[in-house]
């Protein structure tokens, strides 16, 4: 798997820099929740697109930690096949960071026409502030999108 160190752990620092999206995708597997988190940061901050179906996998992970970091890589990444699973996070993640991080990067990621179909579907149906925090990121992106 990688690059690994004399404790038989992935040393994600030098997959970063070799740029090992194999390895990093292995890591995310791993069995210390640390291991993973740093795995799917360091693929978000690499951007390849072969990490998409990994992290996606790892927004299903017990640890809220590992979750948060792979819906900001997807986020980073920036690939359509995230929005999805960007929706079921805001709807059914119980870590509101988790949530918080998936309209952050729904809003990146998603297309205006996916946002705004997402917020009017949630209109009258769902009183909290996170949908409310979604169309003013969506005013902002959109803002930033006319200068």
């Amino acid at each position: 798997m990688g690059i690994f160190s004399r404790s038989s752990e992935p040393d994600i620092s030098a997959m970063i820099q070799m740029r090992d999206v194999e390895g990093l995708i292995k890591a995310l597997k791993h069995k210390k929740w640390n291991i993973q988190r740093d795995a799917a940061k360091a693929l978000g901050e690499i951007g390849d697109t072969r990490a998409v179906e990994p992290l996606i996998r790892a927004l299903k992970d017990k640890d809220s930690g590992v979750r948060r970091s792979a819906v900001r890589a997807l986020g980073d990444i920036g690939d359509m096949r995230a929005v999805g699973p960007f929706i079921q996070a805001i709807l059914k993640e119980k870590d509101d960071d988790v949530k918080w991080n998936a309209i952050e990067a729904l809003v990146k990621v998603g297309d205006e026409m996916v946002v705004e179909s997402f917020i009017q579907a949630l209109k009258g149906k769902v009183n909290d502030v996170r949908w409310n925090a979604l169309e003013a990121l969506l005013k902002e992106r959109k803002q930033k999108m006319r200068r």
